[in-house]
């Protein structure tokens, strides 16, 4: 008799030892065996397959990364890391990356808009659903909640830049706008309220109105807002010096004033609120304003005890634009719980206009 291999004398033990009434003779598990090793052949292959699969994609990968300084800067890449996209509100014309060797890039509301990343590329933003977009929020993600205010839509895209939702936003043709927005939904200021609009439904739930707020009119009334479910930040058009309005959240849906607490930025040359950034949690925010010096500056609140943690920005230096000093546009995202991400960049000027990027840390 021939000398039985040693995986099968294996498997003869292990089904000797099997639970009692096991009846098996050597055919049988011979047969076994041979099904097991099918089996192996199978998954070694699979195996191969994937692994080769796998490193092509990653040679891919390597190959697209090293000729990144080549590419345009518009791609299609996925999002950054990040809790927030820093989309360049405002940018209008041909601008410079910051990543080095990137290539400029066309941006406008009519058109596309922009996203600086991390590393300095510009991810562009197709306009779709609309004209134009007045105002826009890049979500995580790379979807986009976005408003084309004469034509009162809301225009919604997914992360392949496709068209999602539209949504015809009109109230009698009152004027309103988009504050804000998550994946779920819109922060509309309307004539006489600032509103929480449903993406899914379309319901709108009154976050706070005019008559709280004392005023006369929603239309024009801050130069700078954020909200998220926990807080609500303002920076008044017609308060004296640089302070902005906190306002937690939920407020009474009624038209009794509301109370509010006041975050003072604590400097002198201050001129004029320009952005307001929450972070996610609504534990932090990040308020950025005009200096006396047509330069710009940013300061960071901690919402707890209204104490600032941090400060940053600015560098302009001597900018002169056609025999003025322009003041620049600042946008400003967070990039984790302990780190602000911005950019300044200007729109009048010799093109292509540079963006200059500032991180704030504490």
């Amino acid at each position: 008799m021939d000398t039985i291999p040693q995986d099968v004398t294996e498997a003869v033990r292990a089904a000797a030892g099997a639970a009692p009434g096991y009846r098996a003779d050597l055919t049988d598990v011979r047969r076994r065996v041979r099904r097991r090793r099918k089996r192996q052949a199978v998954l070694s292959a699979v195996g191969a397959v994937v692994l080769v699969v796998a490193t092509g994609f990653g040679v891919i990968v390597r190959r697209e990364e090293s000729r990144l300084n080549d590419l345009p800067a518009a791609d299609d890449a996925p999002p950054e890391p990040g809790l927030q996209r820093l989309l360049l509100n405002g940018a209008l014309g041909r601008y410079q990356p910051a990543a080095e060797g990137g290539r400029a890039v066309e941006l406008g509301a009519s058109t596309r808009m922009g996203v600086l990343e991390p590393s300095g590329r510009i991810d562009t933003l197709d306009v779709v659903g609309a004209g134009r977009w007045d105002r826009a929020v890049a979500l995580p993600d790379g979807a986009v909640v976005a408003v084309n205010e004469s034509e009162f839509r809301l225009v919604v895209t997914r992360p392949d830049g496709t068209v999602r939702l539209q949504r015809n936003l009109s109230h009698d043709e009152e004027w309103m706008s988009l504050l804000t927005a998550t994946a779920d939904t819109a922060y509309l200021w309307r004539q006489t309220d600032l509103v929480a609009h449903d993406i899914a439904s379309g319901t709108e739930t009154p976050v706070v109105n005019m008559y709280q707020l004392g005023l006369i009119n929603m239309q024009g009334a801050f130069t700078a807002a954020d909200v998220n479910d926990g807080v609500l930040v303002l920076a008044p058009k017609e308060t004296t010096g640089c302070s902005v309005e906190l306002l937690r959240r939920p407020l009474a849906a009624n038209r009794e004033p509301v109370r509010s607490e006041w975050l003072d930025i604590g400097v002198g040359n201050c001129e004029q609120v320009t952005g307001i950034r929450l972070s996610p949690d609504g534990a932090m925010v990040a308020v950025s304003y005009q200096t006396a010096n047509h330069d710009f500056e940013v300061v960071v609140f901690r919402i707890a005890d209204q104490r600032i943690v941090a400060r940053g920005g600015g560098g302009t230096g001597d900018l002169v634009v056609d025999g003025v000093r322009p003041y620049p546009l600042v946008a400003i995202a967070w990039q984790t719980p302990f780190e602000l991400r911005g950019a300044w960049y200007l729109t009048n000027g010799d093109e292509p206009f540079r963006l200059h990027t500032f991180f704030i840390n504490w």
